[in-house]
């Protein structure tokens, strides 16, 4: 018997706005239950960080009150909790010895790879428990493998549909800084579903690069809790979508600590028939005085069947904060182009070039060389298909 699919309600922004746009929540397809098949792999290089399995009543412990609902939402969790997940816990001790910083190269990093199979199911939850004073770099790398000839197969002889979700929970202590690359580059026929949560005390900051170049139908969600005092989250997103992609995108940061900080920018290249729907809120709480929030989004449109939406949102229910949002949106300057082929440079060669170099500015802060290798790869296969 085929799995069932359902239909999970998600990415829903915090107040809505006109039903026409289609962009208050979206759905995500989703076997009912997944069969927990995928292949994870854990190289951990930082001395400062030790791994242990654990389920969701250890979590609710690490916990203690504070929330973690992601920008999924509640109805996603609820799907989540109800899986066979495989959860990992990452425990970050203080710092001893030669300092082991936030911007350190892979050779002091917790490496997370992910293999899916054509007919995989996996859900993974990864939480992050840094203690005071402490600095960490986790990669994580999500991929395909396209080998397997013994594929669970659907009713049509075709090989079912992969699936993905993923939830990083990161909780922050004092002083605390954690960095996270998040890199995903899985096959056509797969979705994938990334919720990323932290909860930031005084003075933790959460930096998060992520580079999306994969999977037919995909979800990338972050919220940050800026609790504590000068807490900070930023986040640098590098995107593809080619072919008939859908991608989806929520950004969330909810300031309640004084003079927190939260930086989203987001690049991205759009080809051949590609769907993409950009939601980025800043949300000041009353309480939050000298905070700042700043989002930007520019997308570069290559085709005239893409389609793109974006709503950046500031929320403020307080007077002594400083917001800014934009977006940016267009194709390559017809005058680049012709300079271009004046220097014997051709079209399609030119439009590769500016994508690269649109994307490459945040694809070179992902630490691992083998992983940003990947993501420029991607890029060039996507030009040579288009």
């Amino acid at each position: 018997m085929e799995n069932k699919m359902i239909t999970i309600n998600a990415s829903a922004l915090p107040v809505k706005t006109w039903c026409y746009l289609k962009i208050n929540e979206s759905s995500i397809p989703a076997p009912e239950k997944l069969n927990g098949k995928g292949k994870l792999n854990i190289q951990n290089n930082a001395q400062n960080v030790s791994v242990s399995d654990g389920d969701f009543s250890k979590l609710e412990k690490l916990v203690s009150g504070k929330e973690i609902e992601g920008a999924l939402g509640n109805t996603f969790c609820e799907w989540f909790k109800n899986q066979n997940v495989e959860t990992k816990i990452f425990s970050v001790k203080e710092n001893t010895g030669a300092q082991i910083g936030a911007d350190c190269g892979i050779e002091k990093s917790v490496l997370i790879k992910l293999e899916l199979g054509p007919s995989d199911e996996y859900a993974g939850l990864f939480v992050i428990q840094a203690e005071k004073n402490t600095a960490s770099n986790f990669v994580f790398d999500f991929s395909s493998n396209t080998t397997d000839k013994n594929a669970d197969k659907n009713s049509d002889g075709k090989n079912k549909p992969a699936f993905a979700a993923v939830r990083i929970v990161c909780l922050l202590d004092e002083n605390a800084s954690v960095k996270i690359s998040h890199a995903q580059f899985l096959d056509k026929n797969v979705i994938f579903a990334s919720d990323i949560v932290s909860c930031n005390a005084k003075n933790a900051k959460l930096s998060v690069v992520r580079a999306n170049f994969g999977a037919e139908k995909s979800w990338l969600a972050l919220k940050s809790y800026l609790n504590g005092k000068e807490a900070e989250v930023d986040d640098q997103l590098a995107y593809m979508s080619d072919g008939s992609e859908c991608l989806d995108i929520n950004n969330i940061a909810r300031h309640t600590g004084e003079r927190s900080k939260s930086n989203f920018n987001a690049q991205g290249v759009l080809l051949g028939k590609a769907y993409k729907n950009y939601k980025g809120t800043i949300d000041f709480i009353r309480g939050c005085a000298g905070s700042e929030g700043n989002e930007l989004e520019d997308v570069l449109i290559l085709s005239d069947e893409a389609v793109n939406k974006t709503t950046p949102i500031i929320l403020c229910d307080e007077e002594d904060v400083v917001g800014n949002h934009g977006a940016t949106l267009g194709k390559i300057d017809e005058n680049l182009l012709f300079y271009m082929a004046s220097r014997g440079i051709g079209k399609e060669k030119a439009r590769q070039m500016v994508a690269n170099g649109k994307l490459c500015s945040i694809i070179n802060l992902i630490p691992d060389n083998e992983v940003a290798e990947k993501a420029l790869a991607k890029i060039d296969s996507a030009f040579e298909a288009d």
